[in-house]
């Protein structure tokens, strides 16, 4: 799997013409600067409280909780490796490719989820990361194991219904008060759920052996 993930960054680096040390780290500069701004932009612009559920819908819509590859995407995938590596194309790099968007996800949702005083806003922060795992959780477990037109549905369907929600939550049409439902609830068991929902995605996205 190293080879790859070093096959891709070479690919990368072809594509967009980056070349030597100065350009590779510019771009590393650029990145890093790039969501270090969206961060501090988001902790200026309002509190975590209003932020999270906003932040959860713009990854939940970006396709940040699909991220199980249909066959035909891991086929052409695999196909493409075999102009360079023809001993590839084995269960190892079905792992590789089931988990790259999941990885890049995950890390992605950590970011900008956690707040910049996760003292005050542990819970949130668990909450939604919670919410966002059980939606990518279900949409994994549907493509993976159902038919396409029923796994749409479900993957609609949650995105659909966890909007919804979100949006009648903010404009005071749930009466439900989320400040005081969190705060009867213990940080350690919140960690427990997120972790065994990280488990049970990395289960449920490990690829079938193909005969």
């Amino acid at each position: 799997m190293n080879k790859l993930f070093a096959l891709e960054i070479e690919l990368i680096r072809k594509r967009f013409h980056i070349y030597g040390l100065f350009n590779i780290a510019s771009l590393i500069l650029v990145i890093s600067l790039l969501l270090i701004g969206i961060k501090w932009l988001l902790a200026v612009i309002g509190n975590f409280e209003r932020l999270a559920p906003l932040i959860s819908v713009i990854l939940l819509l970006l396709g940040q909780c699909d991220v199980a590859l249909s066959e035909d995407k891991m086929l052409i995938n695999l196909t493409r490796l075999r102009g360079f590596f023809p001993n590839l194309f084995t269960q190892s790099s079905r792992i590789y490719y089931s988990y790259r968007h999941f990885i890049v996800s995950i890390i992605l949702i950590f970011f900008l989820l956690l707040p910049m005083e996760p003292n005050g806003y542990a819970l949130y922060f668990y909450f939604y990361f919670s919410i966002l795992l059980m939606i990518t959780f279900l949409t994994t477990f549907a493509k993976n194991y159902m038919k396409k037109g029923l796994s749409d549905i479900i993957q609609n369907c949650s995105k659909i219904v966890f909007c919804l929600l979100i949006a009648m939550s903010m404009r005071g049409m749930l009466q439900i008060d989320l400040s005081k439902i969190l705060v009867q609830i213990n940080e350690f068991y919140s960690l427990i759920i997120v972790l065994l929902l990280l488990v049970l995605n990395i289960i449920v996205l490990y690829p079938k052996k193909k005969r």
